[in-house]
């Protein structure tokens, strides 16, 4: 089985500094996404999709209508679509920035995800926690 990494981490500003390392160090050996807050003010009003063939999308956001949703916001089913289809490719690392609750509600994804993380293909999540990591007793 090919080596697999998950970050969870409680600091945006270490999660950032990961994944620039990651980009700049494998560069167009990724495939995957990332996620990308939409910010209103001080507010954040979604997230995009941004894929490592170059696609950027709405992914969630309070001022689209979608029959999906989470929490506050609607979800595009073209841009959930868009997240499975960015991985695996064969030679590629898969990377994913931005891997959270939203995503794994949805079968389309969570199927994808879970054929992947079993899968012989090497990757990297790196994933904001903010309520920071909890132990497990």
């Amino acid at each position: 089985m090919a080596n697999k990494i998950f970050i969870s981490c409680g600091d945006d500003f270490l999660v950032e500094k990961i994944s620039e390392k990651v980009v700049k160090t494998f560069g167009d050996k990724l495939c995957g996404f990332e996620t990308l807050p939409v910010l209103d003010g001080k507010r954040t009003a979604g997230y995009n999709l941004k894929t490592f063939n170059g696609e950027e999308m709405t992914l969630a956001s309070t001022s689209i209508l979608s029959d999906l949703s989470f929490n506050k916001y609607s979800v595009s089913r073209q841009a959930l679509e868009a997240a499975a289809a960015s991985f695996p490719e064969p030679g590629k690392v898969i990377f994913i920035k931005g891997l959270g609750p939203l995503f794994l509600k949805f079968d389309c994804f969570r199927k994808k995800l879970i054929s992947a993380v079993s899968g012989d293909w090497p990757m990297i999540a790196v994933s904001f926690c903010g309520n920071g990591l909890k132990s497990v007793s």
